[in-house]
This record gives structure tokens, sequence and C-alpha cells, in this order.
């Protein structure tokens, strides 16, 4: 990987960190990932994987997260393709326990 391209990661994990603290989440990257193979970021029971590519590979990323996350946390993919807005990527069951039951 080259250095642009970290620099693009690294910029992409401060903007989500920045995105959650506007929103009042108590976020900050996780700086000792590569070594103990955490996720990005983690707040409370989930864990963040920050993707920023031209291209997107979702499994491949959701595979890294889940893996990341273990029995304990729950995975979410945050991903951004070039000139597109950020979407987030989680299994659907995850999606279900959050959506809750109601009709709302």
């Amino acid at each position: 990987m080259s250095k642009s391209q970290r620099d693009k990661g690294h910029n992409w994990e401060r903007a989500v960190v920045n995105m959650l603290k506007d929103r009042g989440y108590a976020a900050s990257r996780n700086l000792t990932q590569t070594r103990d193979s955490g996720g990005d970021i983690i707040i409370g029971k989930w864990l963040f994987e920050c993707k920023r590519y031209a291209k997107i590979a979702v499994y491949t990323w959701m595979d890294q997260a889940i893996k990341a996350a273990g029995e304990k946390l729950t995975p979410v993919v945050i991903a951004k393709a070039d000139h597109k807005e950020p979407i987030v990527i989680m299994r659907l069951d995850d999606f279900f326990e959050i959506m809750g039951k109601s009709n709302d």
C-alpha cells in the first residue's frame, strides 16, 4: 500500500471519528489495531472498520470486521467510494436488533 493510500485511509478514519463526535459519541481512532488486530474505531459494543477506496469490496471488508470484532463486539463497516456518499455495511441480524420490533 502506498503512502497516499494510507493517508487517504487515515484521513477517512479521522473524518468518521469527527462525524461520530459531532453526534455526541466518545469516538477515537484505535491506533494499536495493526499490532492488536482490532478495528479502526470501537464504541461500546460496536467495532467499526473504515474503508475509503475507489471500488468497494463489501464482503472482504465485512469478513475483516467480523474477525476483529470477535464474539463480544458488533462489526460494522463504514465505507466511502470516490465521489459517493458514505454507507454503513452490517449483518442483517445486527440491523434487525437495532431496528427493534416497532413499525414506527
